[in-house]
């Protein structure tokens, strides 16, 4: 009788185990579908899926929609996997940049979004151009030469009652930037 018993503990605490493990397995599974759901791939930060949920909840802030310069000429040139690391490195000086004081990500091909959500048009200019100097003083070695990658970024001041407004005034003052010369900072 004492062996059945102790026979039944085991096999009770064999599918406790086992229930564990499936559950853990089920746990690293969602996790996985959410990083392939919510992450950039290639750089490791937020998609424009997760960066567009984060900006229909602001309801303050400033947006800053970073494009780099002459990037199809990189492709061109050199190939996608270049491209690709000057996307990689951009996406380190972001990091860099702006840890702590913004929400950033890539938004699409070599356009990248920071949602900056306390402080004046100042602060997020100042954060701006910390990115853009960032960037323009780390070259990214490409096959034994060392490309200067440059940036530029436009501004805009979230509306609270339709924060997405300021993606097409931020892209304006970011055109803006471009027309003027690149490697610059434009406000909308």
């Amino acid at each position: 009788h004492r062996w059945v018993l102790f026979a039944c503990m085991l096999q009770g605490i064999g599918w406790a185990i086992a229930l564990g493990d499936r559950a853990l397995s089920l746990q690293r599974e969602r996790d996985r579908a959410w990083a392939l759901a919510e992450l950039d791939a290639l750089t490791g930060l937020p998609n424009r899926r997760m960066l567009d949920r984060e900006l229909g909840e602001a309801r303050a802030g400033w947006l800053l929609i970073c494009d780099l310069d002459a990037f199809k000429a990189v492709n061109d040139r050199y190939g996608h996997a270049v491209g690709d690391r000057c996307l990689v490195h951009f996406a380190q000086c972001m990091r860099e940049a702006l840890a702590g004081a913004a929400i950033f990500g890539r938004y699409g091909g070599e356009e990248f979004v920071a949602i900056v959500p306390d402080g004046d048009g100042d602060h997020a200019r100042s954060l701006a151009e910390r990115l853009r100097e960032r960037t323009a003083s780390t070259p990214v070695h490409v096959l034994g030469d060392r490309h200067r990658l440059t940036v530029s970024i436009g501004i805009a001041q979230l509306d609270p009652i339709d924060p997405r407004t300021a993606l097409s005034n931020a892209d304006r003052a970011m055109y803006r930037a471009k027309s003027a010369g690149r490697d610059r900072v434009e406000m909308a």
